[in-house]
């Protein structure tokens, strides 16, 4: 049963919680001015692989609560404020129903039109609520900005086919030893890079993300609670997540966002959006790489203003 103390809301950030496979999920509920006199439009906020509420979340929730929308961002099981065994495990199917849950929430709430609930996903949250449009149809439409569709193919493209087996045999000994022991080893999602100490001829995609995780501009100070150790049963990216063979079947309005200049996610978006099903939509923001869809105000600005129209019309 969900349990919300609505009388305490205002508009902005509201924090909540609610429950998913018996864990308490803590989320932020974005409000817009006026949302007491009649009920709003909602978002359901799929993140970046491995962020918290306070990262990327913030940026669009702040922005399109200033459009009139509801935006719900959280933290999915076992990340930052949220309960979970293993911590910062991205698992697709917790995110899942945490995002099947977190509709429910909308819908449940009084200042939320019911009929109007619509799904962004940012990075690899694209690729998840993109699965999510597949399973759940309470959503009208959904928007994608620099989105992972084929994580099959994203995989095969970060290493080559022996690194690619390492990496796999090194994932099923860590998760061996955790059944086995109970014990998460862990590895840097990022390696050891850092900023200032890049070495010569990294893809500026790595580069990009350094720059992001690593200072201030999206963890440190605002996002305390984002850790970048994963755990080593983990891949960086799960190869079985992979949307092109069934975009056709994919029927609800779509916007697919992408940066013109953007590596990985830009070819990504071109490869999936010619057999995904109308009605569809693809916008490309000119001089924009992945990484500035997240936080870069030029950016950033001109998606939420697609995206708005976008919805509006859906």
């Amino acid at each position: 049963m969900i349990t919300i103390d609505q009388s305490t809301f205002k508009p902005g950030k509201n924090s909540i919680s609610f429950t998913t496979k018996g864990y308490r999920i803590a989320a932020d509920l974005y409000l817009p001015e006026g949302f007491e006199t009649a009920p709003c439009p909602a978002i359901i906020f799929a993140r970046p692989a491995t962020q918290v509420k306070e990262q990327a979340s913030v940026v669009y929730g702040e922005k399109v609560s200033a459009r009139g929308y509801a935006l719900l961002a959280v933290d999915h099981i076992g990340f930052g404020e949220s309960e979970g065994e293993i911590r910062n495990y991205e698992n697709t199917e917790n995110i899942i129903a945490v995002l099947t849950d977190g509709i429910t929430v909308l819908r449940h709430l009084d200042c939320i039109d019911e009929n109007r609930v619509y799904g962004m996903g940012l990075c690899m949250g694209g690729a998840y609520i993109t699965r999510l449009a597949f399973l759940d149809k309470r959503l009208k439409a959904i928007a994608t900005m620099s989105a992972y569709f084929d994580c099959a193919t994203a995989f095969a493209q970060m290493m080559d086919e022996e690194t690619r087996g390492q990496a796999i045999l090194g994932a099923n000994l860590a998760m061996e030893k955790y059944l086995q022991t109970g014990e998460v080893d862990r590895y840097p999602v990022l390696g050891a890079m850092k900023p200032g100490e890049i070495p010569e001829g990294t893809p500026r995609y790595y580069a990009d993300a350094v720059d992001y995780y690593m200072t201030s501009r999206g963890a440190l100070e605002h996002a305390p609670n984002y850790s970048n150790m994963l755990p080593a049963f983990q891949l960086p990216i799960d190869p079985a997540l992979n949307h092109s063979p069934y975009g056709d079947q994919l029927t609800l309005p779509k916007l697919f966002i992408r940066g013109s200049d953007a590596a990985i996610t830009g070819p990504l978006t071109d490869l999936f959006y010619p057999n995904a099903a109308e009605p569809k939509e693809l916008m490309v923001v000119e001089g924009a790489e992945h990484f500035d869809l997240y936080d870069i105000d030029q950016y950033v600005d001109q998606v939420i203003d697609r995206v708005d129209t976008f919805f509006q019309a859906n």
